[in-house]
C-alpha cells in the first residue's frame, strides 16, 4: 500500500494531476505566519512540489523541505538555485514517519494534507515524529481533510461509519474535529481553528493552528 501510493503521487506531479497542491490558502495560514518570528526555522511535511514551502520562503521564514517522492525533491531544489534562496531552503527526501532531524530542532512544523493520507497506524506515528522536532513553545499549523465532507470522489465521508477510505492505491483519512484534537492534545493547546468548504461545496477542511505545551512530554 505505502509504495503503491508513493508511485501514485510521483506519477501526479509528472502528469501535473497533483490537484491538492492549489489548494486555497486559508486565513488560518496567514495567522500562523502572524505567530512566528522573523527568519523562524520551519519543517514542511509533505512538501510536494514546494509551493507552500516558497510562501513561507518569500514571508521571511527558514525552510526545511521533507518529501518522500525524490524526484520532486531534486526538482524542488533546483528551483530554489534558480532563485537564490540556498540560504534559505532546501528539501529533504525522506519518509515523515522517520523524519531525519533530531528533538526539538523546529521553530515550527506545517502539515498541508499529509495526514489525511496516512493509515491508522501510520497516524500516530507521524504525530509523534512532529512532537518529537518541534522546540517548545514552538506552533504547528496542520490542514486535512474534514469528516464533514458531504463527497469526495464516489464516496461520501460524513455520512459513513468510518474516515478511511482507499481509492486507486490511495489512503484518504476524513478526520472529525475532535479526532486531530485529541491526537495532539497531551503535547499541544489548540490557539486557533478554522474549517474552510471548498468552492465545490462539498469538500471541508481542517485548517489547526497549534502551540507545543513547555513541559510537554513526548
Amino acid at each position: 500500500m505505502h509504495e503503491e501510493q508513493k508511485e501514485m503521487f510521483a506519477r501526479a506531479y509528472r502528469t501535473g494531476t497533483d490537484l491538492w497542491t492549489h489548494l486555497p490558502l486559508a486565513k488560518a495560514r496567514n495567522e500562523f505566519l502572524a505567530l512566528l518570528s522573523p527568519n523562524a526555522l520551519v519543517l514542511d511535511v509533505g512538501a510536494g512540489r514546494g509551493l507552500w514551502a516558497r510562501t513561507l520562503i518569500e514571508a521571511g521564514m527558514r525552510v526545511l523541505g521533507l518529501e518522500y517522492v525524490g524526484e520532486q525533491v531534486e526538482k524542488n531544489n533546483s528551483e530554489i538555485k534558480n532563485k537564490g534562496w540556498q540560504t534559505r531552503a532546501r528539501f529533504v527526501e525522506a519518509d515523515a514517519l522517520n523524519i531525519p532531524f533530531t528533538d526539538a530542532s523546529f521553530d515550527a512544523v506545517t502539515d498541508i494534507g499529509l495526514l489525511q493520507h496516512m493509515g491508522p497506524q501510520e497516524i500516530p506515528k507521524l504525530v509523534q515524529e512532529i512532537i518529537r522536532v518541534v522546540k517548545p513553545n514552538g506552533i504547528v499549523l496542520l490542514t486535512t481533510l474534514s469528516k464533514e465532507t458531504l463527497t469526495y470522489l464516489d464516496w461520501h465521508p460524513k455520512a459513513s461509519a468510518t474516515g478511511f477510505f482507499i481509492k486507486d492505491g490511495v489512503q484518504y483519512y476524513f478526520a472529525s474535529f475532535e479526532e486531530i484534537a485529541d491526537l495532539f492534545k497531551d503535547s499541544f493547546d489548540v490557539v486557533a481553528y478554522e474549517n474552510e468548504l471548498l468552492e465545490d461545496g462539498h469538500v471541508q477542511y481542517h485548517h489547526f493552528i497549534m502551540k507545543r505545551k513547555y513541559y510537554a512530554h513526548h
